[in-house]
């Protein structure tokens, strides 16, 4: 029951309390009161600035990174189907070596030159 009537109560003290507190805040206090907000924000915006221009040169040289990566693996595989290339060439060459030589083993003597 007497839990009923606190809460209002403390409703309506909070309510005087905060009404002697704005009007014990005088002009010159809140002039300075302002100073500090306005401080405060120009040191926010200083920090941010700072903090996405770091952001900026990391985004950039990561930018630079991946276009280096993208260069060496394209040269990569371009490598990679010059070998493809040079190792069909070489099977291609072992088969007619060793089909010449089967030909000269079997006596076929234009194929033992």
């Amino acid at each position: 029951m007497l839990c009923r009537f606190a809460v209002p109560a403390a409703l309506v003290l909070a309510g005087l309390i905060a009404a002697d507190i704005a009007e014990a805040k005088s002009a010159a206090w809140l002039r300075r009161d302002r100073e500090i907000i306005r401080q405060l924000n120009r040191r926010e915006i200083a920090r941010v600035r700072r903090r996405d221009a770091q952001l900026a040169a990391q985004n950039q040289a990561s930018r630079a990174d991946q276009e280096i990566y993208a260069r060496r693996r394209a040269a990569y595989e371009r490598q990679m189907d010059d070998y493809a290339q040079q190792h069909r060439r070489y099977r291609e060459r072992l088969a007619d070596w060793r089909q010449t030589v089967a030909a000269c083993r079997a006596g076929v003597r234009s194929a033992c030159d």
